[in-house]
Order: C-alpha cells, then structure tokens, then sequence
C-alpha cells in the first residue's frame, strides 16, 4: 500500500484519478468472498499456478497459496487499500516546504525522503497499522478456508462451540479478548510516544509531470499493471459464477459457459425462494443491525463530543472497546449474555433466535458509526451550537435543526459502511446464525464447502452488487440540495 501510494501520489500521468479511485476496490470484497476468490485463484488447482505450469510445461504447479502463506496474502490483498488510503491523505498534506528546506541545507532526497517526509507519515503509519493489525488478528475466513489444521483462537473458538465445549470456548474467548485489548492498548501507547506536529499547513508537494511519451505510456502500463492485480478476485469470481458445476476441472479456463447459476439464484418458485433467502436474511438483518447503530451512534457521539459531559470517557472506552474484539469473542459473549433471560431482551432468552445476529452486527460496527460522527462534530466547532442556545433553542431542537444537518454526510458515510460491513459479516455469523435467518456469507461459505464453486461464485456476485449499489446510491444523496 505504502509504494503504490507514493507512485500515484508523487506522479501525474493519464487516468491517475481513475486508477487511485479504483486501487480501494478490495474493499468492496466481503471477506469471504475474498478468501474464496484466492482459493479459486491460487490454490493447487487455481487457475494462476496450473496457467504457468501449462505455460512453462511443468507437471506441477509451481507455486500455491495454502497455509500461512495463504492468509498473509489474503490479508495483505485485503488490507493494503487501509495504507493506501491514509498514506496517500498523508502526502497530500505533506508540508513540502519542510522537504524544500531540506534540500536547501544540502540533504540529498534519500536523506529528505528518512529524516523529512517520513516522520510526517509516521500518524498515519501508526494508523493504518493498528487498523491491520486488529483485523488481522480478528479473521477469521482467510484461516478457516487457507489453513485448516492451524491454531488459530478465532477458529479455535468456533471449533470449541462446533462441538459444544462451551467452558472451553468461554475460556478462550477470555484470552483471545485480553489479548486483543492489550496489544490495542500497546499500540495505542507508541502511537501516543511518537508524535510529530508541523508548525504550520504549508503548501501541498506538487505531483511530477511525466513529459515524455515514454515515459507516460509506462506510467499508464504500470497503473494498469496494478490495477489488473487488483481485480483479478473479482474478474475471478465474476468468471466462476459462470461455470457449470463439474466441467471445469483440468483446464486453464472453463470449456463452457451457463447462465443456470443465476438462474437458480433470481428464479421463481420454491427452489429460487430457497436459494434467495440468504439475501433476503442478510438484507433485513443489515438494516436492522445499521438502524440501531444510527440511533445509538448519534447519543454516543454527541455524549463523546459534549465537554464536561458525565461518561464521556466510559463511553469513548466502550465504542473502541467494541471495535477491539474480534467477532468470535463478541458473539461467544452474546451467547452468555442472552443465554438466560434478560431485560435487555424483555425478560425473553435470545439464544438460538433470529435476533442474536444482527444485534451481533450492531455491537460490532458500532464503532464504524461513532467515530466518524465525532470527527465530523469536532471539524464543525462548537460555535454555531452555541449561537443557536443563545437564540433560546432546546437540546433536541438544536440537535434537529442545527447539529444533524452539519454532520449529515458523515452520518450516512458512517451509515453506508456498517450497512456493508454487516451485509457480508462472516465471522459472527459462523457463531450465531441459525437455519432461519442464514446470511449470504454462510450461504457462499457451504456452496464452496459443497463444491458448488459455480452457485458460491454467483452468490459472490450478487453480493458485491448489493455492496456497489448501496454505496452508488449513498455517493448521489450526498450529491443533493444543500450538501
């Protein structure tokens, strides 16, 4: 993520915008879907390693991704767009008459590049890595598919509540939290203990100008080089969707091509109402899960933002403390929790019903929600509040008429992304899920288990259109009057 950011931050050539936009596709990728498109692509029988073995005329493959191997180029296809993303806003803001200055005492650009320009990255850096490191340590599907036999605790404790082990899970699932908790709080900690402060903006490094034809067409090439790498999960998945169970097997690509996969996917009657239903599960669960996060998320940010507020600090530790577990940890503890029942469930026990899951979704993306709600409060001051409470406006019509509106646009962006984070959830929904309320992620995870690649892979498709679209439609209503 890190050279890919400076390659098309550092240099102007055609369709630089185009290709930057697209290098965040990976993250239209639910992770299941991910992982099922590397097994399909880079197992022993995927297509890359058998294509160069054709190529080369090897009676093998010469390579293969299984194992660890496999889960550390799953997460670093899956991840790499979070260095991307906050390395190249980094660049952006880079004061470049610092580097300038440099330059102008005699340091050469190697030596501008360490003792400049990296120290003004190392937030970022930090950032990105506490982000990777958490959902690294939280997957979940990449050890699941890649490396079967692995200790991992986040399968471990799947495997343990598989085979009703229930101490032993909660056990685990103790240590996988302290665990988490405690490297978050170590990482939280350096961050803190390096800190690097501008004195002032600046003005933004101007991006080179490739001049020569030469040197723009192999500019463009490389982009395009990049990009392609970029899509092949999904070209691959797209591909496979259209394959017929059983008749690809030895061939490089499929000797026929059926639409039979949509078909029973979209079709009418029992059999397409069966096959569709996880769609239809995930949907309702999504909205369920984002609607609750909305109303909750709007009190906890406000809460976090009011200085002087009581909880503010508690509240604050209780969103990133959501965020810290991993999935496994915070539906083994729903488990407990509504085991028995409660009054948070209305003296009802939750567990084995429809509503554990989505409530699953909602604790997890939590956080998703919150915090780009204080962000967006805090870059609005709280100047325009307080002239409305010196006209005589209440709390709730302050909030109504005057706070909502401003951070509106992180409302829905923060919205938008728990709604497709919980659209294709897998981890917590290993655990929870029941015969009733199955989500497309476990839909695509049985398909592939059951060696139906063709009906995993439409499944896939459809849910990377669902994805597509929601964020479509959330880009055009930022686009409307007033915003």
């Amino acid at each position: 993520g890190i050279p890919i950011a400076f390659f098309f931050e550092r240099n102007e050539f055609p369709c630089r915008s185009l290709f930057a936009a697209l290098m965040l596709l990976p993250l239209t990728l639910p992770p299941v879907v991910g992982v099922v498109s590397f097994d399909l692509l880079f197992s022993e029988s995927g297509m890359i390693p058998r294509g160069i073995a054709a190529i080369l005329g090897l009676d093998s493959p010469p390579f293969s991704f299984t194992g660890r191997g496999g889960i550390v180029a799953v997460h670093g296809y899956a991840f790499f767009p979070f260095f991307f993303l906050m390395i190249s806003n980094a660049i952006r803001d880079t004061d470049s008459s610092l580097v300038e200055a440099s330059r102008g005492m005699g340091n050469g650009a190697w030596k501008t590049f360490w003792k400049v320009e990296i120290p003004m990255l190392v937030p970022a850096l930090f950032g990105a890595a506490v982000m990777v490191f958490m959902l690294s340590m939280a997957s979940f599907s990449a050890p699941v598919l890649f490396d079967v036999d692995g200790m991992y605790l986040s399968t471990h404790i799947y495997n343990l509540k598989s085979q009703n082990l229930m101490t032993e899970a909660y056990t685990a699932t103790a240590i996988f939290a302290a665990a988490s908790l405690s490297l978050l709080v170590i990482l939280r900690y350096l961050r803190g203990a390096t800190k690097y402060q501008p004195v002032g903006k600046g003005v933004p490094r101007r991006r080179y100008q490739v001049q020569t034809p030469w040197g723009r067409s192999a500019a463009s090439i490389l982009g395009t080089l990049i990009l392609f790498l970029v899509l092949l999960p999904h070209l691959s998945i797209l591909l496979w969707s259209f394959t017929r169970d059983g008749s690809w097997t030895y061939q490089i690509l499929p000797p026929e091509y059926t639409v039979e996969n949509y078909v029973r996917l979209l079709g009418q009657g029992a059999a397409g109402a069966t096959v569709l239903q996880p769609v239809k599960n995930s949907l309702w669960m999504a909205s369920f899960a984002t609607a609750l996060n909305l109303i909750v998320g709007i009190g906890a940010a406000y809460v976090i933002k009011a200085r002087g507020t009581v909880g503010r600090g508690l509240t604050d530790f209780m969103v990133m403390f959501a965020w810290a577990l991993p999935g496994t940890v915070i539906a083994i503890n729903l488990l407990v929790a509504f085991n028995q029942p409660s009054w948070l469930a209305l003296g009802m026990s939750l567990s084995g019903s429809v509503f554990l899951l989505p409530i699953a979704y909602f604790v997890r993306n939590i956080p998703l929600v919150v915090r780009p709600l204080v962000a967006a409060w805090e870059r609005t001051g709280e100047e325009v509040e307080e002239a409305a409470r010196s006209l005589g406006s209440g709390r709730l019509r302050m909030l109504r008429t005057v706070s909502l509106p401003m951070i509106f646009p992180s409302l829905v962006a923060g919205g938008l992304l728990a709604f497709v984070t919980a659209l294709g959830e897998f981890v917590s929904s290993a655990v929870l899920y029941t015969p009733e309320n199955k989500p497309i992620s476990m839909a695509i995870f049985s398909e592939f288990h059951a060696g139906s690649y063709g009906l995993c892979s439409a499944y896939g498709v459809l849910l990377i259109l669902l994805i597509a679209t929601v964020m479509f439609l959330g880009r055009k209503s930022l686009q409307g009057p007033g915003l």
